[in-house]
Formats: structure tokens, C-alpha cells, sequence
């Protein structure tokens, strides 16, 4: 079996999302990707190449202590994939889902020392992507610690597709 290197993965992510890339022929959306400045660059090469041209980043910014407080009070039923929040979506019963009211589970990755883990991580490889992209012109960030409306509304907003009528997407 073959062990693959940190690189590998990066070399992986990009392929697919080009691979992807090359069949669509209008606007696209890529979330989560790209995660680190290799990446990035990987990308732009590719954008390059097909006289393409990346018009917009959205970054969303949150606190550490909202991450924390959103992260570890997720609830999920494992058979249906419902998602509830301790204090944000409790379920009518405590720790039953709402429909079968079978018991609500903790995912092992949703609590604190993973957070910390995955912080760690995005702050050496991702966070230097929110300079990467400013420095282009195309960073836009939007506060997720505002009501779920008014994200949207800011995502609309960064993507230009506000109504000039209503205002809202």
C-alpha cells in the first residue's frame, strides 16, 4: 500500500476541482477549496490558462469562543441526519430527535480539543489565503456571527445578486 505525503493530498484536491472545473462552461462555486496557498496558486494557474478569472472570495469570520459554543452543543439522529444545537435548535425532548425520538449523538470531531486541532491547522495553512486574496481584490468577509438573514443577505451582497427592487437575493 502506498503512503501517501501531505503534498499528494494537495495535488488530489486540486485535480479534482479542475477536473470538475473543465466541464462546467458558466459561473461556479467552490466551497472549502482552496485551503492552503499552494493551492491557491495551483488554482489561479489553472483560471489563467482558460483566460478565466476568480471574481470573488467570501470569507466568514467568527470568534473563536462562537466556534467553540457552536461546535461542541451539536446534537445529530445518525438515521436521518436531522442537526439540532443545544442551545440555538434544541429538540422539543432533551437529546431526542423530534420526529423518532430516538437519542440524539455528540460527533466524536465536534468538540473542543478537535476545534483547537482544526484551528491550529487553518490558522498556519488557511488564513494566509484571507491576504492571498485580498491582496487580488476579491476578498469579501462576512461576519457569520450576525443573524442567519443577514448572512445571506451579505452573501448576496458580496456575489452581486441583490435585487435592485427589493434588495434582498
Amino acid at each position: 500500500m502506498r503512503h501517501l505525503k501531505p503534498s499528494d493530498f494537495n495535488d488530489m484536491a486540486v485535480s479534482i476541482v479542475t477536473t470538475t472545473l473543465t466541464r462546467e462552461t458558466d459561473n461556479f462555486l467552490l466551497d472549502g477549496f482552496p485551503r492552503n496557498c499552494y493551492q491557491a496558486v495551483e488554482l489561479d494557474k489553472f483560471l489563467a490558462e482558460r483566460n478565466w478569472k476568480l471574481t470573488k472570495v467570501v470569507a466568514f469570520t467568527c470568534s473563536e469562543d462562537t466556534l467553540r459554543q457552536r461546535i461542541t452543543g451539536r446534537l445529530v439522529h445518525e438515521g436521518s441526519g436531522r442537526t439540532y444545537h443545544e442551545e440555538f435548535n434544541p429538540p422539543t425532548e432533551k437529546n431526542k430527535d423530534n420526529i423518532t425520538k430516538e437519542a440524539l449523538q455528540k460527533r466524536k470531531q465536534d468538540t473542543a480539543e478537535v476545534l483547537n486541532e482544526r484551528l491550529a491547522i487553518y490558522k498556519e495553512h488557511t488564513e494566509p489565503l484571507l491576504e492571498y486574496y485580498n491582496a487580488r481584490g476579491v476578498l469579501y468577509k462576512v461576519d457569520a456571527e450576525q443573524t442567519i438573514e443577514l448572512v445571506f443577505r451579505d452573501i448576496c451582497k458580496a456575489c452581486n445578486l441583490l435585487s435592485p427592487i427589493t434588495g434582498g437575493c
